[in-house]
């Protein structure tokens, strides 16, 4: 079967899940290389990491992705539209990369209550140095979650 890489402000929604009281309302937020998609919607997240070398600074990475899975209350179906807003934030915590969407309020969703987003920004986030840099997640303007992760510079290969 094709796989599909996901495109920026990708969004999946009324996946198989049940919702459960019980569960958290953030499933999972994470800091990844890449996010592929399978023709069946199944995710496969390649290489979770929350300490990212880079070879110089200034630096790009070339392999940086975020993806989220979040379980819905009632009150984030009342309107039209679930949106969310992924954010990358730099050392002084300004926001350096903002990618929003959203999702219709389907029946299909209503009913699944879980929605499932991911935003490849390989070549898209300015580092400009090691440090401790965050990243946000806001469903319907509200902030479900903030996580570190450190830049590094990558140790040179034969140089002590």
């Amino acid at each position: 079967m094709p796989r599909d890489y996901f495109r920026p402000a990708t969004i999946v929604m009324g996946s198989r899940l049940r919702y459960n009281k019980c569960m958290s309302k953030l499933d999972y937020f994470l800091l990844c290389e890449s996010v592929i998609r399978d023709a069946d919607g199944k995710l496969t997240i390649v290489n979770i990491f929350d300490i990212l070398n880079v070879a110089d600074f200034p630096g790009v990475p070339s392999k940086f992705a975020l993806v989220f899975g979040a379980f819905l209350d009632d009150s984030d179906l009342k309107g039209k539209e679930v949106t969310f807003d992924m954010q990358v934030l730099d050392k002084k915590g300004e926001v350096i990369v903002s990618s929003k969407g959203s999702g219709s309020n389907t029946d299909n969703l209503k009913k699944h209550r879980h929605i499932v987003a991911s935003i490849d920004l390989a070549g898209q986030v300015p580092l400009e140095g090691a440090g401790i840099y965050s990243m946000r997640l806001y469903i319907n303007d509200q902030l479900i979650s903030e996580k570190n992760f450190e830049v590094v510079k990558k140790p040179q290969e034969g140089k002590k």
